[in-house]
């Protein structure tokens, strides 16, 4: 298939996991991709092995939470390529520490937000404004299955997906009379490196708790249906499709949704 045949295509977050997955496919399946990152030396071999393998892609270092940055991805984008057809705005970063609302610091919750949902902000506010002008475009925005259920122990992360969910609906709203969709993917556990160090602070978590506590039940401290009806975590590659098909042409009648690919999280 060449589902983007010459489209031209952010992504942010893109050195790793998810985001790197959807770089792959995407650019295989024709997009002139536009990759951004703070991790300049993985998102460099990233390109490097997408040109390599006959795709078009160019990378930009970015900090997804800065204004300046967002401005000026879509600044480069638009340089090189002409316009901007689809956004993936994939950056993002985990609660750095399990903490419940009572434990929780000023300091991490600010973090969160501006990296998770301030970040998300800024970057559709620069691809809006292009695509507006150019008269039309995709946005597909990450947010996560804590963006439509609580999470244990991560009030700060739960909350700023959420606030993404709200913003996907609310420009879905606002930009369809522009010929924009904006749609949110929903994933739950998959194997990315954060994913796993989410599970190696919940681990020493519980094994903090259970030390003071001895009698305390860990299942009171985590999901209990954390991998879902399937019994696994997804790779990225599942959830990159998830993510092209709402880009894609395929979901042409399909604005302002939450998409969970959970393996069934949501069905309990």
């Amino acid at each position: 298939m060449s589902r983007f045949n010459g489209a031209a295509m952010i992504i942010t977050g893109a050195a790793r996991g998810i985001g790197a997955a959807t770089s792959r496919l995407a650019a295989a399946e024709g997009a002139r991709l536009l990759l951004t990152d703070i991790i300049a030396d993985e998102l460099e071999a990233l390109r490097a092995s997408i040109v390599s393998a006959g795709g078009t892609a160019r990378a930009m270092v970015v900090d997804a939470s800065s204004e300046a940055g967002a401005d000026a991805m879509v600044a480069d984008c638009v340089a090189a390529y002409g316009r901007l057809d689809v956004a993936v705005n994939n950056a993002g970063i985990m609660q750095p520490e399990v903490a419940t609302v009572s434990e929780a610091s000023l300091e991490m919750w600010q973090r969160v937000m501006a990296v998770n949902l301030t970040g998300v902000f800024l970057c559709c506010r620069a691809e809006l404004r292009q695509m507006v002008a150019q008269g039309g475009g995709v946005i597909v925005n990450m947010a996560s299955i804590g963006g439509i259920t609580g999470l244990n122990g991560a009030p700060a992360y739960a909350a700023s997906k959420h606030g993404v969910v709200g913003l996907t609906r609310s420009i879905a709203l606002d930009y369809a009379r522009h010929g924009i969709r904006c749609n949110a993917i929903c994933p739950s556990g998959t194997d990315t490196p954060m994913v796993e160090q989410a599970g190696r602070l919940v681990e020493s978590y519980i094994g903090d708790r259970m030390k003071t506590n001895p009698g305390l039940d860990p299942n009171s401290l985590t999901p209990a249906k954390i991998q879902g009806l399937l019994g696994r975590n997804a790779t990225p590659e599942e959830q990159a499709e998830g993510i092209l098909w709402l880009a894609s042409s395929q979901s042409s009648f399909v604005t302002g949704i939450t998409l969970p690919v959970d393996g069934g999280w949501t069905a309990f």
